[in-house]
């Protein structure tokens, strides 16, 4: 599924696991001095601005220590968190889809990888079939010949 920022605003707006887990990806962009001081204290668009600074470092110390002892991501803020939560974090519904689009960029790579040199791997064992097939290669072993045509005709078969 491809995201938006209105998904992603929904999804903040209706499901506790989707925004715990927001307010973790937002969090977790907060520095190390920021998470320890529960504030902002450097404008660079990353993280939670000054006005949510506190309050929303706060819930992300929260979400974190909380899942990390054990508590199912989606049950660690209390129904009046969740409900101002879900309001400030419709406006990090941006940085979530940056958050996003970078974890994909991440994966890709070596999935695009890995299908190609399926598909590289693919059309070697073809051709190498073709090959033997129409008899212009052949091994130098003969028990590895021998070996090989077995295995054909095992797949023919199949």
């Amino acid at each position: 599924m491809n995201m938006t920022k209105d998904i992603i605003k929904n999804k903040l707006a209706n499901d506790n696991t989707w925004l715990e887990r927001g307010v973790l990806a937002i969090w977790k962009r907060q520095t190390q001095d920021e998470k320890i001081a529960t504030c902002t204290k450097y404008h660079n668009g990353i993280g939670f601005n000054g006005v949510d600074g506190t309050f929303m470092t706060s819930l992300g110390n929260q979400i974190n220590r909380k899942s990390q002892s054990g508590v199912k991501i989606g049950t660690c803020l209390s129904p009046k968190q969740i409900t101002i939560a879900r309001k400030k974090m419709q406006k990090y519904a941006g940085q979530l889809l940056l958050i996003a689009n970078e974890n994909q960029k991440a994966k890709d790579p070596m999935d695009a990888f890995y299908a190609e040199m399926r598909e590289k791997a693919i059309q070697a064992d073809k051709w190498i079939q073709e090959q033997f097939n129409t008899g212009q290669v052949r091994f130098i072993d003969p028990d590895m010949q021998r070996d090989y045509e077995a295995q054909l005709a095992e797949m023919e078969a199949n």
